[in-house]
């Protein structure tokens, strides 16, 4: 039996620490608000041509927007802190603008749950899911079964946005390593994104711990020493 607003405090109690750095993170906002890597959620029968639905992927499984994770590096040392993180986008609704009821795909909501941190919240938004009305608020996580019939709406005069997180559904299997709904159905990547690891766990370790100066191009490798030919007796 699933309930359609999880304590999160009780499926992934790290999440706090999207609240501890809010500030951090609302800075980093503020400062990519207007510039490049945003798209529209590209399944756009779940909004309707009134509504502006805007994405700024972060993470999604083995990959990284570079581009996006430079500019947010904070965001992403505290993102580095939560296990089973498996996506992280921020994600902007237009004013007066709801979405249109959908349920998450079972390819992917079958295996996590969805939290999001109020990062910047003019007014009354949230979550309908299951017919429960939650609000959202700055500063705050809330979590959510988006595998259920569910809608996001923004009842104030301007944009609201939230950091969406997908972490791993208590017991359950973990979730193939494969490229989000939303990778897949894009026309193509937003600049900056590739390859970093073909583990979540090493993508973790290996850039998101290292504060991303595992992204920092280094001097090349030296190559290695030639082969020694077997030595010959005369």
């Amino acid at each position: 039996m699933t309930t359609p607003f999880p304590n999160w405090h009780d499926v992934c109690p790290q999440l706090a620490i999207l609240e501890a750095r809010f500030r951090e993170i609302r800075a980093e906002l503020d400062a990519v608000r207007d510039g490049p890597g945003w798209f529209p959620w590209v399944e756009n029968d779940l909004y309707d041509s009134d509504v502006d639905w805007q994405i700024l992927p972060i993470y999604g499984f083995d990959k990284l927007n570079v581009d996006a994770a430079r500019a947010l590096p904070r965001t992403c040392a505290a993102l580095a802190q939560v296990p089973g993180l498996r996506t992280a986008l921020f994600s902007r609704i237009s004013p007066m603008g709801a979405l249109n009821p959908h349920l998450g795909p079972p390819l992917h909501s079958n295996f996590v749950l969805r939290a999001q941190l109020g990062v910047d919240v003019p007014g009354e938004a949230g979550v309908v899911c299951d017919g429960e009305e939650r609000l959202v608020e700055e500063g705050r996580v809330l979590m959510f079964d988006d595998l259920l019939l569910h809608t996001g709406f923004n009842r104030a005069d301007r944009p609201r946005t939230v950091l969406i997180c997908d972490v791993d559904r208590p017991g359950t299997p973990p979730l193939k390593l494969e490229r989000p709904q939303w990778g897949v159905t894009a026309p193509d990547w937003p600049p900056g994104w590739e390859e970093v690891g073909r583990r979540v766990t090493a993508v973790r370790a290996r850039a998101f711990a290292a504060g991303l100066q595992a992204l920092t191009p280094g001097p090349p490798a030296a190559p290695p020493p030639p082969a020694r030919s077997p030595s010959r007796r005369a």
